[in-house]
């Protein structure tokens, strides 16, 4: 809890800089929270899309993983296990064409 109000500190301060000066975002560490900032945004969006399911996004985050040679299409993402909400978190497994089911995931 200490972070997160640290955080929420750090915002505000930033905010209120902003209001009195709308070019302080030049400044290297104000540059350098927006910055972190905005990447723990992505970072907990995403983490929320995977554990929710939400579009490809399991898909995509296994391509980022799987670097240029991506997920081949014999590839196919499969309910396994719950996750905290008690829903189906589905997992790859290799070897099944997932586009002879209907060609969605």
């Amino acid at each position: 809890r200490k972070a997160v109000q640290a955080y929420e500190n750090a915002f505000s301060s930033c905010a209120s800089l902003l209001e009195l000066d709308r070019h302080a975002f030049q400044l290297p560490w104000f540059r350098e929270f927006y910055r972190r900032n905005y990447d723990a945004l992505m970072i907990k969006s995403v983490y929320g899309n995977v554990v929710e399911d939400v579009d490809d996004v399991r898909h995509w985050l296994q391509a980022l993983r799987n670097g240029v040679q991506g997920i081949s299409s014999n590839d196919h993402i499969e309910p396994s296990t719950s996750n905290a909400s008690g829903e189906e978190v589905k997992t790859y497994i290799s070897g099944y064409d997932a586009m002879t089911e209907g060609g969605e995931w």
